[in-house]
Protein backbone atom coordinates (compact mmCIF):
# COMPACT_ATOMS: atom_id res chain seq x y z
CA UNK A 1 0.00 0.00 0.00
CA UNK A 2 2.81 2.44 0.85
CA UNK A 3 4.63 1.68 -2.41
CA UNK A 4 1.58 2.32 -4.56
CA UNK A 5 0.82 5.50 -2.62
CA UNK A 6 4.32 6.77 -3.35
CA UNK A 7 3.98 5.87 -7.04
CA UNK A 8 0.67 7.71 -7.27
CA UNK A 9 2.32 10.74 -5.68
CA UNK A 10 4.90 10.61 -8.49
CA UNK A 11 2.15 10.50 -11.10
CA UNK A 12 2.36 6.78 -11.84
CA UNK A 13 -1.09 5.24 -11.93
CA UNK A 14 -2.20 1.66 -12.58
CA UNK A 15 -2.49 2.18 -16.35
CA UNK A 16 1.05 3.50 -16.59
CA UNK A 17 2.33 0.68 -14.37
CA UNK A 18 0.66 -1.94 -16.57
CA UNK A 19 2.14 -0.42 -19.73
CA UNK A 20 5.58 -0.48 -18.11
CA UNK A 21 5.25 -4.10 -16.97
CA UNK A 22 3.51 -5.33 -20.13
CA UNK A 23 6.72 -6.56 -21.83
CA UNK A 24 7.55 -8.59 -18.73
CA UNK A 25 4.05 -10.11 -18.64
CA UNK A 26 4.30 -11.05 -22.32
CA UNK A 27 7.76 -12.58 -21.88
CA UNK A 28 6.68 -14.70 -18.92
CA UNK A 29 3.52 -15.79 -20.74
CA UNK A 30 5.58 -16.88 -23.77
CA UNK A 31 7.91 -18.84 -21.52
CA UNK A 32 4.94 -20.58 -19.88
CA UNK A 33 3.50 -21.29 -23.35
CA UNK A 34 6.70 -23.09 -24.41
CA UNK A 35 6.69 -25.16 -21.23
CA UNK A 36 3.00 -25.99 -21.50
CA UNK A 37 2.80 -26.76 -25.23
CA UNK A 38 6.18 -28.46 -25.73
CA UNK A 39 7.90 -29.03 -22.39
CA UNK A 40 4.99 -30.80 -20.69
CA UNK A 41 4.61 -33.65 -23.26
CA UNK A 42 8.39 -34.10 -23.52
CA UNK A 43 8.80 -34.35 -19.74
CA UNK A 44 5.91 -36.79 -19.35
CA UNK A 45 7.18 -38.94 -22.21
CA UNK A 46 10.55 -39.19 -20.50
CA UNK A 47 8.84 -39.93 -17.20
CA UNK A 48 6.88 -42.87 -18.62
CA UNK A 49 9.96 -44.29 -20.33
CA UNK A 50 12.00 -44.05 -17.12
CA UNK A 51 9.22 -45.79 -15.20
CA UNK A 52 9.27 -48.68 -17.67
CA UNK A 53 13.05 -48.97 -17.42
CA UNK A 54 12.84 -49.02 -13.63
CA UNK A 55 10.33 -51.86 -13.82
CA UNK A 56 12.65 -53.79 -16.11
CA UNK A 57 15.50 -53.46 -13.64
CA UNK A 58 13.32 -54.71 -10.80
CA UNK A 59 14.18 -58.16 -9.42
CA UNK A 60 11.76 -59.78 -7.02
CA UNK A 61 14.49 -61.66 -5.18
CA UNK A 62 15.98 -58.31 -4.18
CA UNK A 63 12.72 -56.89 -2.84
CA UNK A 64 12.94 -55.64 0.73
CA UNK A 65 10.65 -57.63 3.05
CA UNK A 66 7.70 -55.74 4.45
CA UNK A 67 7.64 -53.29 1.55
CA UNK A 68 4.93 -53.16 -1.10
CA UNK A 69 5.94 -52.76 -4.74
CA UNK A 70 3.33 -51.17 -7.00
CA UNK A 71 3.72 -50.86 -10.77
CA UNK A 72 3.83 -47.39 -12.30
CA UNK A 73 0.26 -47.76 -13.54
CA UNK A 74 -1.03 -49.95 -10.77
CA UNK A 75 -1.04 -53.03 -13.00
CA UNK A 76 1.01 -55.12 -10.55
CA UNK A 77 1.41 -55.34 -6.77
CA UNK A 78 4.12 -57.41 -5.06
CA UNK A 79 4.66 -57.98 -1.35
CA UNK A 80 7.11 -60.21 0.52
CA UNK A 81 6.72 -61.15 4.19
CA UNK A 82 10.34 -61.99 5.00
CA UNK A 83 13.73 -63.23 3.86
CA UNK A 84 15.63 -66.32 4.99
CA UNK A 85 19.34 -66.49 5.76
CA UNK A 86 19.98 -68.06 2.34
CA UNK A 87 18.22 -65.20 0.55
CA UNK A 88 14.96 -67.06 0.03
CA UNK A 89 11.94 -64.78 -0.10
CA UNK A 90 9.13 -66.03 2.13
CA UNK A 91 5.43 -65.32 1.87
CA UNK A 92 5.37 -63.87 -1.65
CA UNK A 93 2.16 -62.26 -2.92
CA UNK A 94 1.77 -61.07 -6.53
CA UNK A 95 -1.32 -59.43 -7.99
CA UNK A 96 -1.41 -58.63 -11.70
CA UNK A 97 -4.08 -56.91 -13.75
CA UNK A 98 -4.49 -58.46 -17.18
CA UNK A 99 -6.76 -57.65 -20.15
CA UNK A 100 -8.89 -60.72 -19.37
CA UNK A 101 -9.06 -60.25 -15.61
CA UNK A 102 -6.79 -60.44 -12.58
CA UNK A 103 -4.13 -62.95 -11.60
CA UNK A 104 -3.28 -63.59 -7.96
CA UNK A 105 -0.19 -65.64 -7.09
CA UNK A 106 0.80 -66.77 -3.62
CA UNK A 107 4.06 -68.63 -2.93
CA UNK A 108 5.32 -69.88 0.41
CA UNK A 109 8.91 -69.29 -0.72
CA UNK A 110 10.74 -67.93 -3.74
CA UNK A 111 14.45 -68.36 -4.52
CA UNK A 112 16.74 -68.18 -7.59
CA UNK A 113 16.46 -71.47 -9.45
CA UNK A 114 19.52 -73.68 -9.84
CA UNK A 115 19.43 -73.45 -13.65
CA UNK A 116 20.90 -71.33 -16.40
CA UNK A 117 17.64 -71.26 -18.38
CA UNK A 118 15.94 -67.94 -18.99
CA UNK A 119 12.62 -66.71 -20.31
CA UNK A 120 12.36 -63.32 -22.01
CA UNK A 121 15.86 -62.53 -20.78
CA UNK A 122 15.07 -63.16 -17.10
CA UNK A 123 16.35 -66.07 -14.97
CA UNK A 124 13.95 -68.61 -13.54
CA UNK A 125 13.02 -68.64 -9.87
CA UNK A 126 12.02 -71.64 -7.81
CA UNK A 127 8.57 -71.23 -6.30
CA UNK A 128 7.57 -73.49 -3.44
CA UNK A 129 4.02 -74.09 -2.29
CA UNK A 130 2.71 -72.10 -5.25
CA UNK A 131 -0.95 -71.27 -5.79
CA UNK A 132 -2.34 -69.07 -8.59
CA UNK A 133 -5.90 -67.86 -9.11
CA UNK A 134 -7.46 -66.07 -12.05
CA UNK A 135 -10.26 -63.67 -11.17
CA UNK A 136 -12.79 -62.74 -13.84
CA UNK A 137 -16.34 -61.43 -13.90
CA UNK A 138 -17.63 -64.98 -13.72
CA UNK A 139 -15.66 -65.67 -10.53
CA UNK A 140 -12.28 -66.95 -9.31
CA UNK A 141 -10.63 -70.18 -10.46
CA UNK A 142 -7.48 -71.97 -9.34
CA UNK A 143 -5.17 -72.17 -12.39
CA UNK A 144 -1.94 -73.50 -10.86
CA UNK A 145 -0.89 -75.40 -7.77
CA UNK A 146 2.54 -76.92 -7.15
CA UNK A 147 4.80 -77.82 -4.25
CA UNK A 148 7.88 -76.78 -6.24
CA UNK A 149 8.18 -75.32 -9.74
CA UNK A 150 10.60 -73.20 -11.74
CA UNK A 151 8.96 -70.13 -13.23
CA UNK A 152 9.63 -66.56 -14.33
CA UNK A 153 7.67 -63.61 -13.00
CA UNK A 154 8.49 -61.66 -16.20
CA UNK A 155 9.52 -58.45 -14.50
CA UNK A 156 12.31 -58.00 -17.04
CA UNK A 157 9.99 -57.52 -20.01
CA UNK A 158 9.65 -53.86 -20.98
CA UNK A 159 6.04 -53.40 -22.07
CA UNK A 160 5.31 -50.65 -24.60
CA UNK A 161 4.39 -47.39 -22.98
CA UNK A 162 1.35 -47.01 -25.20
CA UNK A 163 -0.72 -43.89 -25.64
CA UNK A 164 -0.47 -41.38 -22.83
CA UNK A 165 -2.52 -38.23 -23.08
CA UNK A 166 -0.08 -36.09 -21.08
CA UNK A 167 2.80 -37.21 -23.31
CA UNK A 168 0.93 -36.65 -26.58
CA UNK A 169 2.01 -33.76 -28.78
CA UNK A 170 -0.05 -30.60 -28.71
CA UNK A 171 -0.61 -30.82 -32.48
CA UNK A 172 -2.13 -34.28 -32.10
CA UNK A 173 -4.40 -33.15 -29.27
CA UNK A 174 -5.60 -30.21 -31.38
CA UNK A 175 -6.79 -32.61 -34.10
CA UNK A 176 -8.25 -35.23 -31.77
CA UNK A 177 -12.01 -35.65 -31.39
CA UNK A 178 -11.71 -37.35 -28.01
CA UNK A 179 -13.18 -35.20 -25.22
CA UNK A 180 -10.37 -36.00 -22.77
CA UNK A 181 -7.77 -35.12 -25.41
CA UNK A 182 -9.48 -31.82 -26.10
CA UNK A 183 -9.63 -31.07 -22.38
CA UNK A 184 -5.87 -31.62 -22.14
CA UNK A 185 -5.34 -29.37 -25.18
CA UNK A 186 -7.50 -26.60 -23.71
CA UNK A 187 -5.63 -26.85 -20.40
CA UNK A 188 -2.29 -26.37 -22.18
CA UNK A 189 -3.33 -23.34 -24.22
CA UNK A 190 -4.97 -21.72 -21.20
CA UNK A 191 -1.72 -21.63 -19.16
CA UNK A 192 -0.04 -18.68 -20.95
CA UNK A 193 -3.29 -16.70 -21.07
CA UNK A 194 -3.93 -17.18 -17.36
CA UNK A 195 -0.32 -16.19 -16.61
CA UNK A 196 -0.74 -12.94 -18.54
CA UNK A 197 -4.05 -12.13 -16.85
CA UNK A 198 -2.69 -12.90 -13.40
CA UNK A 199 0.15 -10.44 -14.02
CA UNK A 200 -2.33 -7.65 -14.84
CA UNK A 201 -4.51 -8.63 -11.89
CA UNK A 202 -1.53 -8.43 -9.57
CA UNK A 203 -1.11 -4.75 -10.48
CA UNK A 204 -4.67 -3.92 -9.48
CA UNK A 205 -4.61 -5.87 -6.21
CA UNK A 206 -1.38 -4.10 -5.24
CA UNK A 207 -3.40 -1.19 -3.87
CA UNK A 208 -4.61 0.95 -6.77
CA UNK A 209 -8.03 -0.60 -6.71
CA UNK A 210 -8.72 0.63 -3.19
CA UNK A 211 -10.74 3.82 -2.87
CA UNK A 212 -8.84 6.77 -1.40
CA UNK A 213 -9.47 7.35 2.27
CA UNK A 214 -11.82 10.20 3.02
CA UNK A 215 -10.42 13.11 5.01
CA UNK A 216 -11.56 13.22 8.59
CA UNK A 217 -14.17 15.82 9.41
CA UNK A 218 -14.02 17.87 12.54
CA UNK A 219 -17.37 18.71 14.06
CA UNK A 220 -17.45 21.76 16.31
CA UNK A 221 -20.21 21.78 18.89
Amino acid sequence: REETTAMVALGIGPRRAILGLLPLFVLVALFVAVLSLFGRPAIYQRFYQTSRQAEAAFDIVDLEPGRVYVGSEGERVVMVDGRGDDGTMKGVFIWTREPTGQLVVRAGALAPADTDEEIQGRPFVEARDLRAWRIQETGAALVAASDSVNASVEFGRIAPVGYKRKAASTAYLARSEDLDDRAEFQWRISRPLSTFLLGILAVFIAGWNRPPSRPARTIVL
